[in-house]
């Protein structure tokens, strides 16, 4: 199964999850014009996505060794 959201699906996000996210739009962009249409089809690609690549490129690209739960 692939879930997907919706009009209803809400998300929110911890400090720490935002400031992520900040890095993550921030590392998207380094590297394309700064115009609308260059970032729109930066999120359309992350959009389009399966996430599992998704989840393993953005694994393979943090320099950070991974945590462990305790």
């Amino acid at each position: 199964m692939n879930p997907r959201a919706n009009d209803s699906t809400q998300v929110t996000f911890t400090e720490r999850g935002e400031a992520a996210l900040d890095e993550l739009a921030a590392a998207l962009t380094a590297d394309i014009p700064q115009d609308p249409a260059a970032i729109a089809a930066v999120l359309d690609r992350v959009l389009s996505a399966d996430i599992e690549d998704l989840a393993a490129a953005v694994t393979a690209s943090d320099p950070r060794p991974p945590t462990r739960s305790a």
